[in-house]
């Protein structure tokens, strides 16, 4: 059995957070964390125990035996179907289940989110932005089920074809998962450092909605749009929509944000965010890849 101290890790745990078994998406919130960025706690599930998740099924282990060594694109398809359903199939093991809502617990969570963190998500050339799945709002007693969702997403047709077209080694496709404290925010949005609607590297471009970020990242609604100038931080377009408002403090505390994560990684940056009692979280950051 593996050893949960070192594969379920707390986001303020370091000395203990390896990037090879959490990717990148949690590594960087670790890394925003490290930079004083306001990013809501959380602990991250490693890929090893999706690994150890895999043994518990010799069916299981056959199929996706079978996935990595199929080079016919519908034969993988078909095989990735199964494997999605084999693994909500599989009984979590006690004690796997014990440790993490342990974990929980000792978080004082109420609720979270359940977010999937695949070992090849958010590079440089690749972002699977959307493909895997989140699950917000989810309490104690969901928690399981939510991480087996997770888990089984790595396996849907999109990523499937996303892998195939885009030659990714199947042996590269391994998860973690992301047990991020739920925001309920008043607003929310994302920020990327480059104006991807024209190109230009010297305006910052930020899109928001009231409510939870996903109403924006799943195109639940039309944002409200806001560019700026990024060397002055000056206001050069501000178009709301609906009912939504933001306060030119809010907006000053999303641009510098904004400047400090790209300066980090010295690259356009795609970031997540949200606003609850006047106070900005970060909720991840990506590089652009468009």
């Amino acid at each position: 059995m593996i050893d949960f101290g070192r594969e379920l890790i707390n986001l303020n745990d370091t000395n203990l957070i390896d990037k090879n078994t959490i990717g990148p998406k949690a590594y960087r919130l670790a890394e925003l964390k490290n930079i004083g960025l306001n990013v809501p706690n959380a602990f991250f599930i490693s890929s090893v125990v999706f690994d150890e998740f895999i043994l518990q099924s010799e069916e299981l282990q056959e199929l996706i035996t079978k996935l990595i060594k199929s080079e016919d694109l519908e034969d993988r398809l078909k095989i990735a179907d199964e494997v999605k359903k084999n693994i909500m199939k599989v009984e979590f093991p006690e004690k796997m289940r014990i440790k993490i809502i342990q974990k929980f617990e000792e978080n004082k969570f109420s609720k979270v989110s359940v977010r999937s963190a695949a070992l090849c998500e958010d590079t440089k050339n690749l972002s699977f932005a959307g493909q895997f799945k989140t699950f917000l709002n989810v309490e104690k007693e969901q928690i399981i089920e939510s991480i087996k969702k997770c888990w089984a997403s790595l396996f849907s047709k999109q990523v499937m074809l996303y892998a195939y077209y885009n030659n990714i080694d199947f042996h590269e496709l391994k998860m973690s998962v992301i047990i991020q404290e739920m925001i309920q925010a008043e607003k929310a949005g994302v920020m990327f450092t480059k104006n991807i609607k024209n190109g230009n590297i010297n305006e910052l471009l930020i899109e928001f909605s009231n409510g939870l970020c996903e109403n924006i990242v799943s195109g639940i609604v039309n944002p409200s749009i806001i560019i700026i100038e990024k060397k002055s931080g000056r206001i050069l377009q501000k178009k709301l929509i609906n009912k939504n408002s933001i306060s030119d403090k809010e907006i000053k505390l999303i641009y510098e944000a904004g400047l400090k994560i790209e300066k980090n990684y010295g690259s356009p940056q795609d970031i997540e965010w949200s606003i609850l009692s006047n106070k900005l979280f970060i909720l991840q950051t990506r590089p652009i890849t468009t």
